[in-house]
């Protein structure tokens, strides 16, 4: 809906949490400025030039498995994996306690897919790191904070950075 300033009638923007303006302005070739950008702030890293990879990981999945789409699935020249995820509402099943167990299962098991889908190099520590972000319109974590970064710790104590989860909460911003 258009709203009204003095008598100019001003028309609505695109939605960016529209899941198709979404992916749309973070994957056309001319998005790379956008898109690196947020990246950057998202992983706190330079990225300075990032390529938009297919929507789904090259994955064998079983007759089994459910199949998974990627919003916006990138990899940045020195071969990190980011995957982007817009979640404008939270899924029905998580609705019943409140605890979002399925979107947050959900977005672990989209990291460790991103994951896997790395060919195994000579050694371990030649891994890319892999980035699941996930930007929610709703409230997932009860505290007051609306950006939340995950990795593998024990009290404190670094194992690996990897592996990273961000859930971005645009409810509480």
């Amino acid at each position: 809906m258009a709203e009204q300033f003095y008598d100019i009638e001003i028309p609505e923007l695109l939605p960016f949490k529209n899941d198709y303006i979404f992916k749309t302005a973070l994957t056309k070739p001319n998005a790379g400025i956008v898109r690196n950008a947020m990246l950057s702030a998202f992983t706190g890293l330079e990225i300075v030039e990032s390529t938009v990879s297919e929507n789904e990981p090259p994955i064998v999945l079983s007759s089994l498995e459910k199949p998974i789409r990627l919003d916006v699935n990138c990899k940045t020249a020195d071969g990190k994996q980011i995957n982007i995820e817009m979640q404008t509402k939270a899924m029905e099943t998580d609705n019943i306690s409140n605890q979002h167990i399925n979107l947050c299962n959900r977005t672990i098991f989209y990291e460790h897919k991103l994951f896997a889908s790395q060919e195994s190099p000579k050694l371990y520590c030649d891994f890319k790191q892999t980035f699941q972000i996930t930007i929610c319109d709703f409230t997932v974590f009860p505290d007051e904070k609306f950006l939340h970064r995950f990795r593998y710790y024990d009290e404190g104590l670094l194992l690996s950075d990897i592996s990273n989860i961000i859930f971005l909460e645009l409810s509480v911003t």
